[in-house]
């Protein structure tokens, strides 16, 4: 394989593994997951939990009230209007819409 050739492919390689993890859960919520160190969610209303392992995030959407942060060394970088950006070791999201939410609220 030429040196061109396996440049080209490696570069493909690269964009296709840093591609960002973006789910849009309505109109309001949009979470970008880059690598499992950065997060963005934009519709976040309030930072309701927030510690170095652990956020819970209340946020504006038809079906999902609630998005849970787990990991370790988390730290909000930035919190405004746009939306809320979370660095560390993510290592789990938890999505709560309002069936489970109104489950928690009753036991």
């Amino acid at each position: 394989m030429s040196e061109k050739k396996s440049n080209t492919a490696g570069k493909a390689l690269r964009a296709r593994l840093h591609r960002a993890f973006c789910v849009t859960t309505g109109t309001h919520c949009r979470m970008e997951l880059q690598g499992k160190r950065v997060l963005f969610i934009q519709g976040c209303r309030d930072i309701e939990e927030y510690s170095t392992t652990r956020m819970v995030l209340r946020v504006q959407d038809a079906s999902l009230t609630h998005v849970c942060v787990t990991g370790e060394g988390l730290l909000c970088c930035s919190y405004h209007e746009d939306g809320v950006e979370i660095t560390g070791d993510i290592m789990q999201l938890t999505l709560c819409g309002q069936e489970s939410a109104k489950k928690e609220g009753e036991t």
